[in-house]
């Protein structure tokens, strides 16, 4: 099957990459410091974005004695994911820590950020999937954001799935599933999938599919959104009137053409999601 085989494949990749990476970077000579430091400056408002620094690296950096206990507390102090990141870079930056940070990326599973900085954004084949996601994969992401949140079940057996195949660590799986809601686990999930590597979003979509919610595979594999906006539908807080405006939607994508039955269910379900609000 196509799915057994790219997991094959992958696997490989992934032991390839694995072997690639047993020279720590904080052996980096003068000119390699060089390097880093200039690409730093170069992607450092991509690194804000997309570095976690939310499981293990903080934890990784302190026990490496790059980052001191007022230091640690100053980064968890801050609000927002990208103030902590922007946070942290300034002081690897001063501290001229670089190469530190980059093997606490590898530690944390989070090569593909490195791969991103070392080679100043020029992907290359040698990455393999070990590189942060594309354009093309943020988009769907953002686009489908509130149809996901809605229609993601990570209370069957999809995270533990995700924990198996390296897709998530434990801290990870286990700060998903502190969430006390669905809603919030899928937001939690969905945060952290936009921040992983290429690797991690095609596991995902095999998790998927092995969990069997392939609907949203295909919505995450081919872009095929979900184009059924839930507040302008539903026009009424009445149930009866709102189950009859669902039956309209629903007959409308029927005539659309190249209408894949996944994309029919996951909007039923963002509709029937929608009543369930309004009642």
């Amino acid at each position: 099957m196509k799915w057994e085989k790219e997991k094959e494949a992958r696997i490989r990749s992934l032991q390839k990459g694995k072997k690639e990476l047993t020279q720590p970077l904080s052996d980096s000579g003068k000119d390699e410091m060089d390097d880093l430091e200039n690409n730093l400056h170069k992607t450092r408002e991509f690194l804000e974005e997309f570095i976690d620094t939310d499981f293990d690296l903080i934890d990784r950096l302190r026990a490496q004695g790059v980052l001191k206990i007022r230091e640690i507390d100053d980064i968890k102090a801050e609000h927002s994911h990208m103030r902590r990141s922007s946070l942290l870079l300034d002081i690897i930056s001063t501290k001229k820590k670089i190469p530190e940070l980059c093997d606490a990326l590898i530690e944390t599973g989070q090569a593909h950020i490195v791969n991103f900085l070392k080679a100043c954004g020029e992907r290359s084949p040698k990455f393999g999937d070990d590189w942060p996601l594309t354009e093309r994969e943020i988009s769907i992401l953002d686009i489908n954001h509130e149809s996901l949140v809605d229609i993601l079940e990570t209370c069957c057996d999809l995270i533990g799935r995700l924990y198996s195949n390296g897709a998530i660590n434990r801290r990870q799986l286990d700060f998903i599933s502190s969430k006390s809601t669905d809603y919030e686990k899928n937001e939690a999930l969905l945060e952290i999938l936009r921040r992983g590597s290429l690797r991690s979003y095609k596991q995902t979509i095999e998790c998927l599919c092995e969990s069997k919610q392939n609907h949203i595979a295909e919505i995450l594999d081919t872009g095929k959104g979900i184009q059924v906006p839930v507040h302008a539908t539903l026009k009424t807080d009445n149930l009866d009137e709102a189950e009859t405006q669902i039956v309209e939607e629903m007959t409308k994508l029927l005539t659309q053409k190249n209408v894949s039955s996944g994309r029919l269910i996951s909007a039923l379900q963002l509709n029937i999601t929608a009543v369930k609000r309004g009642q």
